[in-house]
């Protein structure tokens, strides 16, 4: 372990066996998957935080912000590294058949659910825990997906630039950098370019461009086109704009493309210019696989297959219009196969696109980051809320970094939004509903356990998507006159009203259990389902800390109290670095802080 800013960071990678196919995982083959774990605060009570590392090889235990809130909480801190990524491999990138069948989202979510498992068994902890997930970018995305696929599984999850929608022709990138970018920058970027094509087209001078940047000679003109725009993007991307701009400008009269590359050295390193990742030949060669891995080989093919991205350039953006649909649908083709397309469409379908159907999501973005059109930037509910940091160089996953007194006043009015959430949803407490369903129910008391299972499974759909996504049915009683559920809601005082609503509408109608009739009908049954009763065991709605949530919640909740969330409405919250609200403002007026009875 090592302190890093007062947080213990845990650097040695523990190992289990995860399945490879969740379909099949009685009889399926099983892969080393690397997770990493931080004890240093939790105090055998405390939630488990679990941070999915995305696309690239994790390295650590949680660090950051992420970090620093699971201390505060006394959690107990995981990092699972994705399949295909790092030292988790299910096979050698070079197996097709296995990556292509064993890399997708829907499989990267068993895998969260599989570690979870495995962390709660005899073999481990041996206890069940209360779990909230973290992730940024991708990883971000799939913590919201995580969310709504296993809605109970967590009690919450802090979706950081989540790229919740998957982009066919992303257009919207390129220009959200050409929009944040200053004229006299932009028109640098852009003179580089023309230069650049320039030399390009002609053969005579094109050796000599390739020298400057340290190119390789089988790089094609898009290739190049795009990693060189690629370098001024990333900066505005990762909050680096000014740094960019300042390297850049004024331009250099005799030396304009030696000035571009010592800007691209000193950000990105001096591999960047040669790498495989920019590099069509190199990821469709088998002979050069060795350089795959940190090429993001693997990402290539599920942005390929499923999530596309394509950042295309058009006229007048910052990208020239070479990188275009045509490069981006051969790469794939080169490197795959030549069928490979991603259906984007049918993606977002099912996982929602922009808005995703969860609950007890926080949706971070930062104004200067081109991916934040892919995310949940507007409120989908009052436990769906999204917080934009607006501010000179507020980028991609900013609230992830470590807080720096430097940072400014829309980051860290956006950190204490998620304090103020993430304490909320994680000091939810159980609370026991019964439901009553009249019918011809009597051949049910002698179903056989697979039948009773399927009309649990229904009942759980409808009882979700009509009074809470955190239910969960913990009993199924038939008798000959009626059918007995008992399930169980995950209560605070953001949902307490919402729930005691929705079950007060849900008792007064039967319309609501479409997959609970059609299950019930389908086994067998005659006639209607319909709502008896739905009564409250021993609701406990709460607004103070839980046990579980650890000694210093309390803290964190008044440390974090700046709430300009509007409850119930669906508009965006702006956190301005240039016209910052009065923290007394925030803390006066806010219904989610008059609700904490602060």
């Amino acid at each position: 372990m090592i302190r890093d800013n007062n947080v213990y960071v845990n650097y040695t990678a523990n190992t289990f066996q995860q399945v490879i196919d969740h379909n099949n995982p009685t009889t399926s083959a099983t892969f080393t998957q690397r997770y990493w774990v931080d004890y240093s605060a939790w105090d055998g009570n405390g939630p488990a935080l679990l941070y999915i590392n995305g696309e690239a090889a994790a390295e650590s235990s949680p660090t950051g912000f992420a970090a620093i809130y699971g201390h505060n909480i006394s959690a107990v801190m995981f990092t699972l590294e994705n399949r295909y990524y790092g030292g988790s491999m299910p096979s050698d990138l070079t197996n097709f058949s296995m990556l292509s069948e064993y890399l997708n989202v829907d499989i990267a979510l068993e895998d969260l659910r599989s570690f979870m498992t495995f962390v709660e068994s005899p073999k481990y902890l041996g206890r069940k825990l209360r779990w909230f997930i973290v992730g940024g970018s991708y990883s971000g995305a799939l913590s919201a997906w995580f969310k709504q696929k296993y809605p109970s599984s967590v009690l919450a999850a802090w979706s950081s630039s989540g790229v919740v929608k998957a982009q066919f022709n992303f257009y919207d990138y390129d220009g959200h950098v050409g929009d944040m970018l200053p004229p006299t920058c932009r028109d640098s970027i852009e003179n580089v370019l023309n230069i650049f094509s320039d030399m390009w087209d002609n053969e005579t001078t094109r050796p000599a461009l390739l020298a400057k940047f340290g190119v390789p000679s089988y790089f094609l003109k898009a290739d190049m086109s795009y990693m060189l725009a690629d370098a001024a993007a990333g900066a505005v991307q990762y909050g680096m704009k000014w740094a960019l701009c300042d390297a850049i400008v004024p331009q250099s009269i005799s030396d304009p493309l030696g000035q571009y590359n010592a800007m691209i050295s000193d950000l990105w390193g001096d591999s960047f210019t040669s790498g495989c990742y920019y590099s069509t030949m190199c990821l469709s060669n088998r002979s050069m696989s060795q350089y795959w891995a940190d090429a993001g080989y693997a990402w290539l093919w599920q942005t390929c297959s499923q999530m596309s991205y394509f950042q295309v350039g058009f006229s007048g953006g910052v990208r020239r219009t070479d990188v275009s649909t045509d490069y981006f649908v051969n790469q794939c083709r080169a490197a795959f196969t030549p069928t490979v397309f991603p259906d984007v469409y049918a993606f977002n379908a099912k996982y929602g696109g922009l808005t995703p159907d969860a609950t007890n999501v926080i949706a971070l973005q930062g104004s200067d980051d081109p991916w934040s059109t892919t995310g949940v930037r507007e409120s989908l509910g009052p436990n769906y809320p999204a917080f934009i940091a607006e501010c000179q160089d507020c980028g991609h996953c900013g609230d992830l970094m470590m807080p720096l007194a430097s940072d400014p006043t829309s980051l860290v009015q956006q950190r204490e939004q998620i304090v103020l959430y993430m304490n909320q949803w994680l000091s939810s407490q159980p609370s026991l509903y019964t439901l009553v369903l009249s019918g011809n129910v009597s051949f049910l008391s002698t179903a056989n356990q697979s039948a009773l299972t399927l009309m649990e499974n229904a009942i759980t759909l409808d009882v979700r998507a009509s009074i809470d996504q955190s239910v969960i049915v913990t009993a199924l009683a038939a008798s000959s006159q009626d059918l007995t559920v008992t399930f169980q809601i995950e209560v605070n005082s953001l949902n307490q009203n919402i729930v005691a609503e929705n079950v007060k509408t849900a008792s007064n109608q039967s319309a609501w259990l479409t997959n609970t009739q059609s299950m019930f009908t389908s086994l067998g049954g005659t006639g209607a389902i319909s709502v008896a009763s739905i009564q409250s065991d021993n609701v406990n709605p709460t607004g103070s800390s839980s046990s579980a949530c650890g000694p210093s919640c309390t803290v964190g909740i008044l440390f974090g109290c700046v709430a300009a969330f509007i409850i119930g409405s669906l508009i965006v919250i702006r956190l301005t670095k240039e016209k910052p609200q009065p923290y007394s403002s925030f803390t006066e007026r806010s219904p989610l802080t008059e609700e904490l009875g602060q």
